[in-house]
């Protein structure tokens, strides 16, 4: 974790562990990714990690692929973002990849924040997203085209 997300994260009197693959939160939630699936692991908020996160997590021994590598790779031109903390890890890759001329779509109904205060940032999330920076609907809504 970058020593300036550490320091404020670790400020707090029962510190959030947020972004920490040594932490038991850190695991899978219901799912996990396939044999062939590539997976991209991350220790900050925003996806599109730095050259200091990538040190940071090959230190840890840790490989993982750059995003922006793959993204490449699949010629991809909109990305389709879910997960936890709205306001936090989803709203960050999804500016992340705005920010690297990628469309945006997040389906309201594949992203969450925890109950509490937290909760109403969420929706003001949502709405930002809407507002300035991306397509935010219904997961069914999504239509996928074929590769060409």
């Amino acid at each position: 974790m970058p020593p300036n997300l550490a320091k404020k994260i670790t400020s707090y009197p029962n510190p959030l562990r947020l972004c920490d693959p040594s932490t038991e939160g850190y695991d899978y939630f219901g799912i996990r990714p396939m044999s062939d699936d590539i997976e991209i692991v991350k220790n900050t908020y925003n996806s599109f990690l730095s050259d200091e996160s990538y040190s940071i997590l090959e230190a840890a021994g840790i490989k993982t692929p750059r995003l922006e590598n793959v993204l490449k790779q699949y010629q991809s031109k909109c990305l389709v973002w879910t997960g936890v903390l709205t306001a936090r890890c989803v709203q960050s890759s999804v500016l992340g990849g705005v920010e690297r001329g990628y469309d945006a779509v997040v389906p309201f109904d594949l992203v969450s924040m925890p109950a509490g205060p937290l909760r109403l940032s969420h929706f003001s999330a949502l709405s930002e997203m809407a507002i300035m920076f991306a397509e935010v609907t219904r997961s069914d809504k999504i239509f996928f085209a074929p590769k060409e």
